[in-house]
């Protein structure tokens, strides 16, 4: 059953090309990343890509605790997370990797 909170996309089976999702990922709780990746899976026609992009936090150092100090447990976001939510949703050819800026990791994959 899905989480009360969760709202569906609205487009039906296998109608986009594309799904891309931008700095969203980390607000939502554990329960609601995974249904989302399912849906998102559901509406990706055969051969259709997902592509999130969100907020990645410096690991240590200066930066990572003036980051903490201004955004609290924002600096907690592991990304490592996604890829095999992505795998369970039925994505294949799954990447995670840097972004052009420091504070960013994108993660993609094709539906099977």
């Amino acid at each position: 059953a899905m989480s009360p909170d969760f709202v569906g996309i609205e487009f039906p089976d296998g109608s986009l090309d594309l799904v891309m999702n931008s700095l969203m990922m980390h607000h939502l709780t554990p329960k609601l990343r995974e249904e989302a990746l399912i849906e998102i899976y559901r509406v990706l026609k055969p051969g259709g890509r997902v592509l999130i992009v969100d907020f990645e936090p410096p690991k240590k150092g200066l930066m990572k605790a003036v980051l903490t100090l201004i955004l609290g447990e924002m600096t907690s976001i592991d990304n490592t997370t996604i890829p095999p939510l992505l795998k369970a949703a039925g994505f294949s050819q799954v990447e995670i990797g840097a972004t052009d800026t420091p504070i960013a990791t994108y993660i993609s994959g094709i539906k099977g």
